[in-house]
């Protein structure tokens, strides 16, 4: 998103068609050509002296703004300065070749006055947009660095989160392996628990490197993915979910998403291990709502309720799921509750961004 709007350079914005002609006229025809430039309008304003001076008569002096127009164009304040004390002895020469001294201005103080400010004035702004092209140019320059720059840094951090990924991987299988080894019971529990919760990181980082330059995830895309592999990891194929999702796109920040993708999976796992004992049709009920800048998620499920099955003691606190779901809760700002209705309820609210 960022790489696609930086594009469009917020100087750029206010620069109409005709502000880009003339800075192409300028750099490419009178910036490089200047004598040419200045050569070309003394012949223009000769031209004219000669052929409609006689008509014009007095008001042939307005005409010596082209050359001075021209050298401030070429020179800035300084040519401008100097074309404009210029060009009242510069028309009064004209007038006297061409035997007409009587065309010269009535007050040659006041037209001398005139040509110096016009010369001032040109050349100021002359210099002021040779200012603004060179820091567009210089601004260009920069912003297509730190494209690049944007775009290396891009590909560094897919690159890293394909690594950490993989390395999540590696640390799975090595999980497995001592659990392929060891009888325990207790010790493949946790094992498959361990395994579980890597799982929910290594998905943030696979989602991050399908996404390539983003920070950022859609939660539904990653919490539907994570509840189906909860269910599939814990052998419980015969736990019906049922989820509810809210309209378009909810995406956030990955740190974020790694502390939710934890505190589900511990609050879906403890329905699954303690909630169903002697329930015909178990049911967990996932439901993501956003309400005034507030994401929240409620778990349901059918079974004994907080107070029964051995599930007071990890509500209140006492398991390392429930310390796990305390304390991710207060890394996201959030709060969270657990109560009994008709089974287990967990209630997590959490700012949205």
């Amino acid at each position: 998103m960022f790489f696609k709007q930086s594009r469009s350079y917020a100087l750029e914005r206010y620069l109409t068609p005709l502000d880009n002609f003339l800075a192409m006229l300028h750099r490419q025809y009178i910036g490089r050509n200047k004598f040419i430039s200045i050569c070309l309008s003394l012949a223009v304003y000769i031209s004219i002296l000669l052929i409609w001076g006689n008509s014009l008569k007095i008001s042939s002096n307005y005409f010596i703004l082209l050359p001075i127009i021209s050298v401030t164009i070429c020179y800035g304040l300084a040519g401008g300065f100097i074309a404009g004390s210029l060009g009242l002895p510069l028309n009064l020469l004209a007038f006297h070749i061409m035997g007409h001294p009587e065309y010269a201005p009535a007050s040659l103080v006041v037209a001398e006055a005139s040509g110096i400010l016009v010369g001032l004035v040109m050349g100021y702004l002359s210099d002021y947009f040779d200012k603004l092209n060179r820091e567009i140019h210089k601004r260009r320059i920069t912003e297509e660095k730190l494209r690049r720059t944007l775009a290396d840094k891009e590909i560094l951090l897919q690159e890293v989160n394909h690594r950490v990924r993989n390395n999540l991987n590696i640390i799975k299988s090595l999980i497995q392996l001592h659990v392929n080894r060891v009888d325990d019971p207790l010790f493949r529990e946790e094992c498959r628990k361990l395994s579980q919760r890597v799982f929910s990181i290594s998905l943030v980082h696979e989602q991050l490197y399908r996404e390539g330059n983003s920070n950022y995830i859609d939660l539904k895309d990653y919490l539907s993915v994570l509840l189906e592999n909860i269910l599939t990891g814990a052998g419980k194929g015969g736990v019906h979910l049922k989820t509810c999702w809210p309209a378009g796109d909810h995406p956030v920040i990955s740190d974020r998403v790694i502390y939710l993708g934890l505190i589900v999976h511990e609050v879906i796992i403890n329905s699954i291990k303690y909630a169903f004992k002697g329930v015909d049709f178990p049911q967990i009920t996932f439901d993501l709502a956003l309400d005034n800048d507030q994401y929240q998620i409620i778990i349901r499920d059918n079974g004994t309720g907080i107070e029964e099955g051995g599930r007071m003691e990890s509500s209140k606190g006492n398991g390392l799921g429930m310390k796990l779901i305390s304390s991710l809760t207060a890394q996201i700002g959030g709060t969270a509750q657990f109560r009994s209705d008709k089974g287990m309820v967990f209630h997590l609210t959490f700012p949205s961004k």
